[in-house]
């Protein structure tokens, strides 16, 4: 992995033994949150509510709306708090975070998933808007450094131009689809156009003018699409960019630092754009209950019966050489559960699971099992379930298809407030024998059993985590900052405290990177460009301090495939970490992902010090490792699974 792109994100275990919410494949559904005081009044509406009202609520975004930051006050449940506010209507949220979708991405989706089609066709209220991903990973642009890869400005610029042609048509697409299946007549149906991504780093790499103009085009075919409709557009653009279009939203703080995402700061300010539109259904609200929570698969156009729980990834994996770039959707349906065993304030569980799973690339779509899936989880747990708590889960897990098997282990954690993430890596057999594969798969905070998947199909064997020696071992090169050399900054102000289940920590914040040295590249036989011997630095800045502090990672080795003199490639990496503090430390092995979606991390650790006897998870998915990335992990009690 390059050090200028380092960084350190799935549904099986602990969703399967909670309080499931009955939500629909592919969703995410949550009542109402608690009212939010900061929301402005909404305009005057002309909708006349009954008391016991109930609406559903569906949005489509590609994480914009969904993610915020680690408060968890997401955009929409921000909305629905406002019309229970606002109408005295209790609100479902039905959320569909298409996280790294293109356009096209959503127009399949909504075509092709027949969960999605019958929460559409039932809503009350509709808000969505028209992804970009194409932007910035279809084209020749390097999304760590912000800037189109060396020797590409007209490439890129021809690309980006094509892709802004394509967006505007997909906006058209994206809407007639939602239409036929709910008009405006029936539903409130809000469209939102988009702040300029990434304004800060377009203006210091001097790419502004033009990422402004394709943005400005985009949000134009939003525009023009929706008022063929009848739709109304939420100007966001003009809400977090200003009129003129040169605010910058992370200065004014509706933005994180990825420059992306909202801060509940943003998520509530988006919120008041939605409600400033009012609520223009000449309607009365009926009574009536939520939408079930196991829709029937609704037909295809062609009339085919589409399955519920199935994904709409891309129509085809991106590749560098032989490795390839996946993504999709998992849904866990079977699953048997025993009746935990307890041990002082922890409960155990053996779980059995079956989940589908939909990919881009057929290799890695199929079945997946675990015939042993193990959860230990702290908090409250009633009738065998964990109803409130937070805990790890790891096991053996299999993928089986037409063309082969693929067999390794995943592991990860689980919080009912953040819900789950588990990282995996396989070894192909039969057909895929000689490919190994990297799954990262992540789940709602909802608690739903459906989740995303981003992953690689690469050469070779996975990293050999057990062979990896249990310390740095690596002395720091005169570039590499000692740890505890350095002063922790401030933890951001929008994190919040960490968040306790007995003695168990979810933590929050950012880790940057101060230095980094990748040594020297060799060419491996296969084509692979290895780099045995990196070391990197930086500082950890969570909400709990055990585990804040300075670090060095070394050894460090990146793998990848597709590099030249212009591009960095795509590939693997692993090797060792350690978090120095006061307190103590905390040695942690690493692996993850490098390629034109960023870097993803994952990392297990053992305390030592005033540390010893806790384990700790980190989870870091971002670009440029050289600003502030957000960090989510989980301080317990024992040691880390076996790798």
């Amino acid at each position: 992995m390059d050090a200028r792109t380092f960084t350190r994100r799935a549904l099986v275990g602990l969703a399967v033994v909670a309080l499931v919410c009955g939500c629909d494949a592919g969703t995410a559904v949550a009542p109402s949150p608690a009212p939010v005081t900061a929301a402005p009044a909404a305009a005057a509406s002309t909708v006349t509510a009954t008391a016991a009202a109930h609406w559903n609520l569906v949005s489509i975004s590609d994480s914009v709306f969904g993610s915020g930051d680690e408060n968890h006050l997401e955009a929409v449940d921000a909305y629905a708090t406002g019309i229970k506010r606002d109408l005295g209507v209790d609100v479902t949220i039905h959320g569909y975070w298409l996280g790294g979708y293109t356009s096209d991405q959503v127009v399949e989706k909504i075509q092709g998933d027949g969960a999605l089609r019958a929460q559409l066709a039932s809503a009350d209220v509709i808000v969505f808007e028209v992804p970009v991903g194409e932007f910035r990973f279809e084209c020749p642009f390097d999304n760590a450094e912000w800037h189109p890869l060396p020797g590409t400005p007209t490439e890129w610029w021809t690309c980006t131009a094509r892709a802004a042609a394509r967006n505007t048509a997909n906006a058209g697409r994206i809407m007639d689809a939602i239409v036929a299946l709910r008009s405006p007549a029936d539903a409130l149906i809000l469209a939102s156009n988009l702040w300029e991504i990434g304004y800060r780093a377009n203006l210091a790499q001097g790419i502004e003018p033009q990422m402004h103009a394709l943005f400005t085009a985009a949000n134009a075919g939003v525009e023009a699409a929706a008022a063929s409709h009848g739709i109304p557009v939420a100007d966001a653009w003009t809400a977090f960019m200003g009129p003129d279009g040169t605010t910058d939203p992370v200065t004014t703080g509706n933005l994180l630092e990825d420059m992306s995402h909202l801060t509940a700061k943003g998520a509530l300010k988006l919120a008041s754009v939605w409600r400033g539109l009012g609520y223009e259904k000449e309607r009365t609200v009926a009574s009536r209950p939520p939408a079930p929570p196991s829709p029937a698969a609704s037909p295809m156009p062609d009339g085919t019966p589409s399955a519920a729980a199935t994904g709409s990834p891309s129509a085809s994996p991106h590749a560098f050489g032989p490795v390839s770039m996946t993504n999709g959707d998992v849904t866990c349906d079977g699953r048997s559960v025993e009746q935990p065993v307890v041990a002082g304030d922890s409960h155990s569980w053996a779980v059995k699971t079956s989940c589908t799973v939909t990919t881009n690339d057929p290799r890695v779509s199929g079945t997946e099992t675990s015939a042993a899936w193990n959860v230990t989880a702290w908090g409250k747990v009633a009738y065998g379930m964990l109803l409130e708590g937070a805990g790890i889960q790891s096991g053996p897990l299999r993928i089986e298809n037409a063309g082969g098997t693929w067999v390794g282990t995943g592991s990860g954690i689980y919080s009912t407030d953040r819900g789950d993430t588990v990282a995996a890596w396989f070894t192909g057999t039969g057909g895929y024998k000689g490919l190994a594969y990297f799954e990262l798969r992540t789940g709602t905070r909802h608690g739903s059993d459906t989740g995303s998947i981003q992953g690689l199909v690469f050469p070779g064997d996975p990293p050999d985590l057990a062979a990896v020696p249990a310390h740095v071992t690596a002395t720091p090169s005169p570039a590499i900052p000692t740890p505890g050399a350095a002063s922790l900054p401030a933890v951001p102000a929008p994190t919040p405290a960490a968040v306790s289940y007995g003695p168990v920590s979810v933590v929050a914040g950012t880790t940057i990177y101060t230095a980094g040295d990748n040594g020297q590249p060799v060419t491996r036989a296969d084509g692979r460009t290895s780099y045995p011997n990196g070391t990197l630095a930086g500082l950890e800045t969570p909400n709990d301090p055990r585990v804040a502090g300075t670090f060095v990672a070394s050894p460090w080795r990146t793998d990848v495939w597709g590099h030249t003199d212009d591009v960095f490639g795509s590939g693997i990496q692993a090797g060792l970490l350690r978090i120095v503090n006061a307190g103590g430390s905390w040695d942690c092995r690493v692996s993850g992902l490098s390629d034109n979606r960023g870097n993803t991390l994952v990392s297990w650790c053992t305390g030592a010090g005033s540390y010893a006897g806790l384990g700790y998870f980190e989870l870091v998915r971002s670009g440029n490792p050289f600003i502030d990335n957000p960090v989510q992990g989980e301080i317990f009690p024992g040691k880390p699974p076996t790798p």
